[in-house]
C-alpha cells in the first residue's frame, strides 16, 4: 500500500503559472540558459501541462531536460514530448534501474515494459534519451545487459549511478 505524507502540496504547477513566473521581465532580467524538469516528489510528466510549458519556454532558454520514470503515460505522449524538443537541445533520462524482473523493486508501480516501449518511441521521434541506472545489491548483475539493451534501442547516453539512499550497504562495481 502506498502511503501519502499528509502535509504533502498536490497542487501542481500550471502554464499559467509558468507564465506569471517567466514573465517578459524575467527573461530581460536572468539571462536563463537551462530549464531542468526533475521530479524529487513526483514525475515532470505528471504535470498536466508539461508540453505546453516546454512550448512557452523553448524561445527563451538554450536546453530544456527532464527526469523521468517513463511510465505514467502512453505512446502518443511521448511522441509528442519529442516533438515538442526536437528543435532544442534537450535530454530526457529515462529512470531504469534494473531488467524487468528487478527494476520494480526501487520504482515501485512502475512498468518496466511499458518505459522501454515509451523510450522507444520517444527515440523515434527524435528525442534525445538517456538511460539511467541506480545501481543496488539487487541489480547490480544486470547493469551490463542493461547498458547493451540501451545501445540496442538507440539510448544516446547510459550512467550506472552507485546509490547513495543506503549508506550502509557497500559494494565493489567496476566498468570494463
Amino acid at each position: 500500500e502506498l502511503k501519502t505524507v499528509p502535509t504533502f502540496n498536490k497542487t501542481q504547477l500550471k502554464l499559467d503559472d509558468i507564465k506569471k513566473i517567466f514573465d517578459k521581465e524575467f527573461f530581460e532580467r536572468f539571462n536563463l540558459k537551462r530549464v531542468n524538469f526533475c521530479g524529487n516528489i513526483s514525475d515532470p510528466c505528471a504535470s498536466s501541462d508539461l508540453i505546453d510549458i516546454i512550448y512557452f519556454l523553448k524561445p527563451n532558454v538554450k536546453r530544456i531536460d527532464i527526469a523521468t520514470n517513463g511510465s505514467l503515460k502512453n505512446l502518443t505522449y511521448f511522441s509528442r514530448l519529442a516533438s515538442s524538443l526536437k528543435d532544442i537541445d534537450h535530454r530526457v533520462t529515462f529512470a531504469l534501474d534494473g531488467l524487468q524482473k528487478t527494476h520494480s523493486y526501487y520504482r515501485i508501480n512502475t512498468d518496466y515494459k511499458k518505459i522501454l516501449a515509451n523510450a522507444r518511441v520517444f527515440l523515434n521521434y527524435g528525442g534525445y534519451a538517456r538511460w539511467q541506472f541506480i545501481i543496488f545489491k539487487h541489480n547490480m548483475h544486470e547493469v551490463n545487459v542493461a547498458k547493451k539493451i540501451s545501445k540496442k534501442l538507440g539510448f544516446q547516453e547510459f550512467v550506472a549511478i552507485k546509490t547513495q539512499r543506503f549508506h550502509r550497504e557497500e559494494f565493489k562495481f567496476t566498468h570494463k
